[in-house]
């Protein structure tokens, strides 16, 4: 799955800014900011679907010192990640959102040139409370980029693989409850 980037909108841990996807999205921001996931203008319907509905991720740029010492590239290689939302609270709103799907990033030093191919495809989890704290669930790979100020996880970009388990707060900074393998992009480029 994508890097899952939190943004106000769905403080799914990780910069999701509109409804970004979880493996390439999940960023914070000085405090956590999830990324959003933001469905394609497809013509079927979720129902045709069985509920999935596609994702369409985008480059994204940090500048430097925000997420790494050095400007940072993140490109979409490939994708066709989808997403569901699997239950929802009284009022419709989300509780749970699945996600799965092919999804491979190119981060780029900007400074340096140097490039790395990451392959972030797999399924997760979004659980989101009614105060906006999300948590989320990967089974296998997950983007989560942390921006500098975040008090509680060192800034990066950083990508999990295998079962990792994050939460996101209100407040938007991250706490890492379970991580099988870990790289630090910046310390891959740096």
């Amino acid at each position: 799955m994508r890097t899952r980037i939190i943004t106000s909108a769905a403080v799914v841990g990780l910069a999701l800014t509109a409804l970004s996807s979880p493996a390439h999205a999940a960023t914070t921001t000085g405090t956590a900011t999830a990324t959003t996931v933001a469905a394609t203008g497809s013509t079927s319907s979720a129902q045709d679907s069985g509920g999935w509905m596609p994702i369409t991720e985008t480059d994204r740029e940090y500048p430097a010192g925000t997420v790494c010492s050095f400007g940072l590239r993140d490109d979409v290689v490939s994708q066709a990640e989808e997403y569901r939302v699997a239950r929802t609270y009284p009022d419709g709103t989300p509780l749970e959102t699945d996600y799965r799907g092919p999804l491979v990033v190119r981060y780029t030093n900007e400074s340096t040139g140097a490039s790395v191919e990451r392959d972030l495809s797999g399924t997760a989890q979004l659980y989101t409370t009614q105060d906006h704290s999300s948590l989320w669930v990967s089974q296998d790979h997950f983007g989560l980029t942390v921006q500098t100020g975040d008090p509680y996880h060192a800034a990066g970009l950083f990508v999990l693989t295998g079962p990792s388990v994050f939460i996101v707060p209100a407040d938007h900074d991250v706490t890492v409850l379970t991580q099988t393998q870990v790289e630090n992009i910046c310390d891959t480029l740096g």
